[in-house]
């Protein structure tokens, strides 16, 4: 299995697909006021984004183990 480096464009890239669960240019069709349409807007992100680092911090562990 290849280690990816940190500061590397494909980790990122990584990131980002886990990030966005590989949907590209999905757009929220909020139509309230703005802390609504921000709110729709990142809370999916959010969560992938959690979902991920905890992903990531549950396989550093179990590799010291």
């Amino acid at each position: 299995m290849q280690t990816l480096q940190l500061d590397s464009d494909d980790y990122a890239d990584m990131l980002d697909f886990i990030a966005t669960g590989g949907r590209a240019g999905s757009v929220p069709s909020s139509q309230g006021d703005s802390a609504t349409f921000v709110a729709e807007m990142w809370a999916p992100r959010a969560r992938a984004m959690t979902t991920a680092v905890v992903a990531i911090a549950h396989a550093v562990i179990d590799s010291r183990i």
